[in-house]
């Protein structure tokens, strides 16, 4: 059970600084909290991490490309993840990046894997 009195306390109405995305950049931290801010565009998440070298840094989930890596993985409050920035990409000029959550890999369901050389199982073999 979350400790809200504790949260409320701690709130202060502002958001911690923003991570500076720049080529290269890493953070490396534990998810304390995900909110909702509004911006010039509309809403956005935001995922608050203490980070391991520089304390509590926010996260704004506004690039796709960020946020599509947040869908497939689902990092949870309390779990770390590393995020890297890998810079803009040559024509298209959008933000790209590689997340990794802290957790026990899980191998394929290797039941479901056939290779590229045989045909379906479920269309006829002629």
């Amino acid at each position: 059970m979350r400790n809200l009195r504790s949260e409320l306390e701690e709130f202060n109405g502002e958001y911690a600084p923003s991570w500076k995305l720049e080529e290269g950049a890493i953070v490396v931290g534990r998810i304390k909290s995900y909110s909702q801010a509004l911006t010039n565009y509309g809403e956005a998440w935001v995922c608050t991490l203490e980070e391991e070298t520089q304390g509590p840094l926010s996260i704004w989930l506004t690039s796709t490309v960020l946020i599509d890596q947040f869908k497939r993985l689902k990092p949870k409050v309390g779990e770390r993840v590393g995020i890297k920035c890998l810079g803009k990409h040559p024509e298209r000029k959008y933000w790209r990046f590689i997340v990794r959550v802290d957790r026990p890999e899980q191998g394929p369901d290797f039941e479901s894997i056939q290779g590229w050389d045989r045909p379906p199982q479920d269309d006829p073999p002629f």
